[in-house]
């Protein structure tokens, strides 16, 4: 027991001074963002600034493999970086090379909604997943019974790419064929969707990252994986054996058109995230699983009660964990939240409840609760900690 103690001290020391010199540099770039009083300019800056900390990864990440492998072009123009925020962007380069692209990812996600103006941050819904929650939730899935050799996925609402990447990752581990076999599996059986342009060509790079050592063996480019697009107003003509994401939380007022094409699951005032699992209903195949992290409110919210029944009825949930602590695992997060794994005509059993709790090595740890039933009309009552 003291081992372990110590061992965790130790591992929460090493991560020290990275965390405080990358809050530092994230203030600041905030604090630089702050100084354009219009939101477009304070848009354009967020892009930018982000747009220079990935391409200096990317240089500094896919170097070994010849001047053939250039960055995306960024589908958005960027204005130029004074001296003072190129050598801010710069710093936060240095910090991250080295670091694992999926948790790069992340954080450059958090620097990117740290410096959006918060009226933009809250149109978008932008609040970017852990790379320990999005593995967990992927873990979530995976014991439910969905295979990653053949599984088709799709994010509805990718952001920079917080799924997409690892999903990518547990296709590729799961393969046992040839490179150019398993490029072409995984670009027809993996689809992201995201209405924020730059946020999609996040996703679409650190995809770029992670699967190059893929493209190289099977002598192919990745294709445009990330589709830029309104998921709600404009579907795939497919399904899809996982849905899987973080889908934009906040409340939204909708024209008759869009009223009427969710008109199943709604009662009186819409959230956007409550939309997203009614579209993930309408996109995910029979027997296959919706896997999303959402605010709690759904599980008893009066506003949610037709969300529950139809989720009662078409795909009863499988597990469900709450995240205890949201300052240890998410940025800046206010909501109580929930990992969520849902069977599309599943049977009725009892939900298998954990909680999500800080820890210092992964960020995350999982406390089993137990297993409850949930009732078709009413609140959703489910027990927070096994106490």
């Amino acid at each position: 027991m003291e081992v372990g103690v110590a061992q965790a001290v130790q591992a929460l020391q090493a991560t020290l001074p990275f965390c405080i010199e990358f809050a530092t540099a994230k203030a600041t770039v905030r604090r630089l963002a702050e100084q354009r009083h219009d939101e477009a300019g304070r848009v354009a800056f967020a892009r930018a600034c982000c747009h220079s900390v990935v391409c200096a990864y990317w240089q500094s990440t896919v170097s070994g493999y010849g001047s053939w492998c250039q960055v995306r072009s960024v589908p958005v123009a960027l204005p130029r970086l004074c001296k003072p925020e190129g050598l801010v962007a710069k710093a936060l380069a240095e910090l991250l090379s080295g670091i694992d692209p999926l948790e790069v990812g992340y954080l450059v996600g958090t620097i990117y909604t740290a410096a959006l103006p918060p009226q933009t941050r809250s149109a978008l819904g932008a609040f970017y997943t852990p790379p320990a929650l999005a593995s967990r939730l992927l873990d979530l899935v995976e014991e439910g019974g969905f295979c990653w050799s053949s599984g088709s996925v799709i994010d509805p609402a990718c952001g920079g790419g917080a799924f997409l990447a690892p999903v990518a990752l547990r296709m590729l581990s799961s393969a046992d064929c040839d490179s150019a076999e398993i490029f072409d599996s995984l670009c027809h059986r993996l689809v992201g969707q995201e209405v924020d342009e730059f946020a999609g060509w996040l996703a679409q790079v650190f995809l770029d990252i992670v699967l190059l050592p893929l493209c190289t063996a099977a002598k192919q480019s990745l294709p445009q994986i990330v589709r830029i697009v309104d998921s709600l107003k404009t579907q795939p003509d497919r399904t899809f054996d996982l849905v899987v994401g973080n889908p934009p939380y906040g409340r939204v007022r909708l024209d008759q058109q869009m009223r009427d094409a969710y008109a199943r699951s709604l009662y009186g005032h819409a959230n956007q995230y409550g939309l997203f699992v009614d579209l993930a209903l309408q996109l995910v195949a029979s027997q296959g699983f919706v896997a999303y992290v959402t605010p709690t409110s759904f599980l008893g919210g009066q506003y949610f009660k037709a969300l529950r029944s139809l989720l009662h009825e078409e795909a009863p949930p499988v597990a469900i964990d709450f995240v205890s602590n949201r300052e240890g695992v998410f940025d800046d997060v206010l909501q109580e939240t929930a990992l969520s794994v849902f069977k599309k005509g599943g049977p009725e059993n009892a939900v298998s409840i954990c909680e999500i709790v800080p820890s210092p090595e992964s960020r995350v740890g999982v406390r089993a609760i137990g297993k409850f039933k949930v009732d078709r009309e009413g609140p959703w009552l489910l027990p927070r900690s096994p106490e």
